[in-house]
């Protein structure tokens, strides 16, 4: 309890102060004081006087000064048309080239596809040669086979009836002998 009473009476002067402070702030709100209103001043113009020829002058300055301008605008518009003009030309110059690069190109791959024909039929005729130089040997060959075989029948026929003859001979001297013995035998008899 006793801390409580001690507190209490901090508390009751913080209360007092905020609640004072409150007071003061609407106080000062609700009374402004008003401010005086500022007098109206008179305008003062300060003029100062000019010669008709300055005046003149001044004209004849700004009528030079606006034909410079314009001049220089002018200078600067045929500038720009000169750049332009000069960007064509560029352009026109870059496409005429583009299109020699492609006509040249053409032309080479022209050239090669002929080549390449020329290559492809110069190789058929080769090709074909080589095959007729083939086929002719083949028949030779082949011709060459025949007359070889031809010879070896012949030979063989040759040699049948080299040995048929001998064979005839021999059984035409067997024969001769055989009846020679019986010949000889039908006399010793």
């Amino acid at each position: 309890m006793a801390s409580q009473r001690r507190y209490s009476r901090y508390f009751l002067l913080a209360l007092a102060l905020h609640l004072t402070l409150l007071v003061l702030f609407t106080l000062s709100a609700l009374l402004k004081p008003q401010r005086p209103e500022p007098e109206p001043t008179e305008d003062i113009i300060h003029a100062t006087m000019f010669d008709a020829a300055e005046i003149e002058a001044q004209e004849q300055a700004m009528n030079a000064a606006k034909a410079a301008e314009q001049q220089a605008e002018q200078a600067k518009i045929a500038e720009q048309q000169a750049q332009e003009r000069a960007a064509q030309a560029a352009e026109a110059a870059t496409e005429q080239a583009k299109a020699e690069a492609i006509e040249k190109a053409a032309e080479a791959e022209q050239a090669k596809a002929e080549a390449a024909e020329k290559a492809k039929a110069e190789k058929t005729e080769q090709a074909k040669a080589v095959a007729a130089e083939k086929a002719k040997a083949e028949k030779a060959e082949q011709a060459k086979a025949v007359a070889a075989e031809k010879a070896k029948a012949e030979k063989a026929e040759q040699a049948k009836a080299v040995a048929a003859e001998k064979a005839k001979a021999e059984k035409a001297e067997k024969a001769k002998a055989v009846a020679a013995e019986k010949a000889k035998a039908e006399k010793a008899e």
